[in-house]
């Protein structure tokens, strides 16, 4: 029973990390399935924007919007501000004099981001939502590159590419950078065989007419976006050159919570969606399980390897159970002396990775108790952050 558990567990995990990245990369290579693009088609555009206490880069966020080159007439900027205490009502206030695109609504209680967005939307005239994060700054040609692809109806949404600027040598920011370059790899693969299911909530736009209320404030809002549009039927595409760009400064454990509540958040949206997971939705179906939900439980997989390992070693095939106790308690030293490496700001890649590989797959096991416990608390914490640099990825676009 040891070795089937073992043997199963593995395959699933070969499977998800390995054999669907090398099995996406090939079928973009082989038969790619393109869309047509228009640059001059410029329907109206509705911006979407959530803030608390943004004070330190909403300015910068604001910037980057009115500077996009499209036209302005043609666009609304709805920001709300969910009952923030700092001088984010006073820049909000500042902007919309000066910018008649600039439409703020302040909300004197905090109720969280998913009422906020539900209210900044019913509001909106757009035909296209264009959803952005307080701490992203975004690349002149976003808007553009976003829109173009809204010619072809089979399109109802869009996905933009997120970067992460940080300090050099930081353990934590080049892992993140790593796993970031990783998945924005997959996105475009999977959008050029079929539709990404995977998208940043600082950087992606849909059709209005398949926007669906957000119904519980537990959801993971972005998700939640990406299976409506994907049990409509339509595509979600990857865009390349709409960059959006983030100052990384989140430490281990801001990160670790982070994932944890996406993990929580994540189990909480399937719920709504059964039948994108049953074998009818076709390659819908294989993509939502292999990009996301495999993913979500890979730790417990790795548990069930472990458990069952030290669970064989006692009952026989000794040699053959010692050589996969080696094997991963070697593996668990490696992020033990990672976790101590990060400790002193060193950065070694092999520990780095080991460190935070271990660290993201125990927030999954944190996120998916907290949602089988309803412990997930209801409004998001605003991670400690410097002020945007300003920079908005112009070589990105360019070597892109």
């Amino acid at each position: 029973m040891a070795v089937i558990l073992i043997s199963s567990a593995t395959i699933i995990l070969l499977y998800t990390y390995f054999f669907y990245p090398l099995l996406i990369g090939a079928l973009a290579k082989l038969r790619p399935r393109f869309s047509p693009t228009d640059e001059s088609y410029i329907p109206r555009i509705s911006i979407i924007l959530s803030a608390y206490n943004e004070e330190r880069q909403i300015e910068q966020c604001l910037d980057s919007l009115l500077c996009q080159s499209y036209p302005m007439e043609n666009v609304e900027i709805l920001i709300g501000s969910d009952g923030s205490s700092d001088n984010t009502n006073s820049i909000l206030q500042k902007y919309s004099l000066d910018h008649r695109s600039v439409k703020p609504f302040f909300f004197e209680v905090r109720r969280g981001k998913i009422g906020v967005l539900n209210d900044l939307i019913n509001q909106s005239t757009g035909d296209i939502l264009f959803f952005v994060d307080a701490d992203m700054t975004l690349s002149p040609y976003s808007l553009t590159k976003h829109v173009r692809h809204y010619v072809s109806q089979e399109v109802g949404g869009v996905a933009g590419i997120y970067r992460i600027i940080g300090v050099p040598d930081s353990g934590v920011f080049e892992s993140e950078n790593d796993y970031h370059s990783y998945e924005m790899w997959l996105r475009k693969n999977e959008s050029l065989i079929h539709s990404t299911v995977g998208l940043s909530g600082g950087n992606y736009s849909l059709r209005k007419k398949l926007w669906r209320e957000l119904p519980s404030d537990f959801i993971h809002d972005d998700l939640f976006s990406v299976f409506t549009l994907l049990q409509s039927g339509k595509r979600l595409l990857f865009e390349p050159l709409a960059i959006s760009t983030e100052h990384f400064v989140r430490s281990i454990g801001e990160e670790f919570h982070r994932k944890a509540r996406f993990a929580s958040r994540g189990f909480e949206t399937v719920k709504y969606f059964p039948k994108l997971l049953a074998p009818q939705a076709g390659m819908t179906a294989i993509m939502i399980w292999s990009h996301k939900i495999l993913r979500w439980i890979a730790p417990f997989l790795f548990l069930t390897i472990f458990i069952a390992t030290v669970a064989g070693s006692i009952h026989g095939y000794f040699l053959f159970f010692s050589i996969l106790i080696v094997l991963e308690l070697a593996g668990i030293t490696a992020a033990l002396i990672g976790f101590i490496f990060n400790a002193m700001n060193i950065s070694v890649p092999v520990f780095r990775h080991a460190f935070w590989f271990v660290a993201m797959n125990v927030a999954f096991i944190v996120g998916a108790f907290r949602f089988i416990f309803r412990l997930d608390k209801e409004h998001w914490a605003i991670a400690t952050r410097a002020s945007l640099v300003n920079q908005i990825a112009h070589k990105e676009e360019a070597s892109l």
